[in-house]
């Protein structure tokens, strides 16, 4: 494995142009997703946009902010073109707002984090903000100050919430916080959730969907979930078909919930490759890899 490490690493180096080139042309695809027939009427057209793994540490950083603000610019450009007013607009943020290695880890490598939430805080075109927190964010030694950033600029840590007759919840990360998925916490998911076949589930870690370590609402969440929107794993960053199960370092599963729409259950997964990289390796290559900041329209049947 270090042997294919080395020569992974060396051709990286050799193609770096082209790779960060790749890291910095963030997309913003949207999609569509059909309600079933029983839904409340006013979730038609009701907008979520999500962006995950920002991993912003300093304006040297090859994806700083003001890239992933212009993509965020766009997108709701797009809402415009298609009617959807600024009260039927929800933007998530799914976890990793920085990196937590120990060189981005100190006080003085908060600024471009700080720059892109000031932005945001000055941007008022979403009804609702919502976060959850990454594995980075909970590991990092500001995490507090992470939590006030995400604050200030508008967002809601979501635990439960509704909004235009969509039931949201929030889930902790699956790696750093463990113990957070309690039985009070599941309990009160899984009633939510059986009460409410339009659940919207925000994770940063997709894991827990096919993994659920003995924890005995997980499936049951999984199965009745309308949507789940994820991030965490980068789309591999360097995705490599034949050797995703070896570069996919973000599972400690080596799940096949890489990147894009997954079936599951009565709903669907959403795994975005997020739009930042991690920082010792700055590029990415291949089709799931693409950095986006994705838009879903929920659309009446």
């Amino acid at each position: 494995m270090r042997v294919l490490g080395s020569l992974l690493r060396g051709c990286i180096n050799f193609l770096s142009p082209q790779g960060i080139e790749n890291a910095c042309d963030i997309q913003t695809p949207v999609h569509e997703i059909i309600l079933p027939e029983n839904a409340p009427e006013q979730a038609h057209n009701l907008a979520i946009v999500q962006i995950t793994d920002t991993h912003l540490h300093d304006e040297d950083h090859v994806v700083n902010s003001g890239l992933i603000f212009d993509a965020l610019s766009k997108a709701e450009k797009q809402l415009n073109v298609q009617n959807i007013p600024t009260e039927k607009r929800v933007l998530v943020f799914t976890g990793d707002l920085v990196s937590a290695q120990t060189q981005f880890a100190k006080a003085s490598v908060l600024s471009d984090a700080e720059a892109f939430c000031d932005q945001l805080r000055q941007h008022p075109g979403f009804a609702r903000k919502w976060y959850v927190l990454g594995n980075h964010d909970e590991m990092h030694p500001q995490i507090e100050d992470i939590k006030a950033l995400l604050q200030q600029a508008g967002f809601e840590r979501l635990r439960h919430d509704s909004f235009c007759g969509v039931d949201f919840s929030g889930t902790p990360d699956y790696w750093e916080t463990a113990e957070a998925f309690d039985d009070v916490f599941l309990d009160d998911l899984i009633h939510r959730v059986q009460q409410n076949i339009f659940t919207v589930i925000l994770s940063h870690n997709p894991d827990w969907v096919d993994h659920q370590e003995g924890h005995k609402f997980l499936e049951e969440i999984r199965e009745k979930a309308f949507l789940v929107l994820a991030g965490h794993t980068h789309g591999c960053q360097i995705d490599i078909p034949l050797l995703r199960k070896f570069i996919l370092w973000n599972s400690k599963f080596k799940s096949e919930l890489i990147s894009g729409f997954y079936e599951r259950g009565n709903g669907q997964v959403y795994v975005s490759p997020g739009v930042g990289v991690q920082h010792q390796l700055p590029h990415r290559y291949g089709k799931k890899a693409i950095p986006e900041i994705p838009t879903f329209i929920l659309k009446s049947s």
